[in-house]
């Protein structure tokens, strides 16, 4: 009996059968779970996939966002569209929060699905509309849903003042000033002049990681009014501000030294702390500079400076900024105010 039930089994075991069961077994364990899967995927709700964007975007995980959506013609690896930075792959400073998802009835004439995303940025709320559309082919987390037009947009950044480098999220915005004046002056110099320049960027809200490449330890710079800020938040405002100007102690010196060196220049000397691309008058009996006034940003200026020589007297104005040579030392630049 005990061979014949051997015999019996080893039949049962043969090649041909073996087969057939691993056929089943591959059945049950592989593709069984796989429908499954494809069929929960072609299942999954407009809103759903709404969510999943909204959530990577708030977590900072843009690469996810971005492959869910349709928008192929910002979705290389460029940082630049034209004169447009694009943020939608820079770091994040902190990760926002999706406060609402809500999803609109109706379609387009596109055949899209209107929805508004509330993101929770530092305390701040940011509603995006966006379109989502079903494309019939499926993709992981989203199904058959793309997201035709996106929560990112078009905000300006200024930076104004003095920078080696500023950048958003380790996007670079390039440097902010430069060894050209920022307006006309009658001869040419090294030094580093202010200046300030308007960046279109093209982000999704949130929190972003900036950087300030300063010049000079005689600087200091804020964002959007925060001094020393570490991040720009984007998405609360359609214009953000960087400045980067003097620090107070400089212009306190600048206030100080303002006088006697646009005395030295008008007289046709030459003060090492001073560049002078002023009239001279090597002659004068006296120079009274008068009312001076400015701030730091924009520089100081003395309107009504009289000139007195033993032949006229005459009326002049002088406008000056703190400027910076390669080492990063302060110098004023006096041109004529009018």
């Amino acid at each position: 009996m005990t061979r014949g039930y051997v015999t019996m089994l080893r039949k049962s075991w043969s090649p041909k059968n073996r087969a057939r069961t691993i056929v089943v077994l591959v059945y049950v364990f592989v593709f069984l779970p796989l429908i499954g899967s494809v069929s929960s995927l072609a299942r999954t709700s407009a809103e759903a996939a709404v969510r999943y964007y909204a959530e990577a975007i708030a977590q900072g995980r843009f690469e996810d966002a971005l492959s869910v959506e349709t928008d192929r013609g910002r979705n290389d690896s460029s940082v630049t569209h034209g004169s447009v930075v694009d943020l939608r792959r820079a770091q994040v400073a902190a990760p926002s929060s999706v406060s609402a998802v809500r999803m609109y009835s109706g379609r387009d004439a596109l055949g899209r699905q209107r929805a508004a995303i509330d993101f929770s940025v530092n305390g701040s709320t940011v509603t995006r509309e966006i379109y989502v559309e079903n494309t019939a082919s499926l993709r992981l987390h989203v199904g058959p849903w793309r997201i035709a037009e996106g929560a990112a947009r078009e905000e300006t950044v200024r930076t104004e003042g003095y920078a080696t480098e500023v950048t958003v999220g380790g996007v670079s915005l390039g440097s902010v000033g430069g060894t050209t004046a920022s307006i006309s002056i009658s001869a040419s110099d090294d030094l580093w002049h202010p200046d300030h320049h308007d960046h279109e960027v093209y982000a999704y809200p949130g929190m972003y990681v900036i950087g300030v490449t300063q010049l000079s330890e005689h600087t200091e710079y804020s964002v959007d009014s925060v001094a020393g800020a570490s991040a720009i938040e984007m998405g609360t405002r359609a214009h953000h501000q960087v400045d980067i100007t003097v620090d107070e102690e400089t212009h306190a010196w600048h206030q100080e030294r303002f006088a006697a060196l646009a005395t030295a220049c008008l007289r046709g000397e030459k003060p090492e702390e001073a560049v002078c691309h002023t009239q001279q008058y090597p002659r004068a009996d006296s120079i009274d500079v008068g009312e001076i006034s400015g701030d730091q940003r924009e520089g100081l200026r003395a309107p009504s400076i009289q000139v007195t020589t033993g032949d006229y007297e005459t009326t002049v104005g002088l406008k000056s900024e703190v400027c910076f040579d390669q080492s990063g030392e302060r110098r004023i630049v006096f041109k004529n105010y009018r």
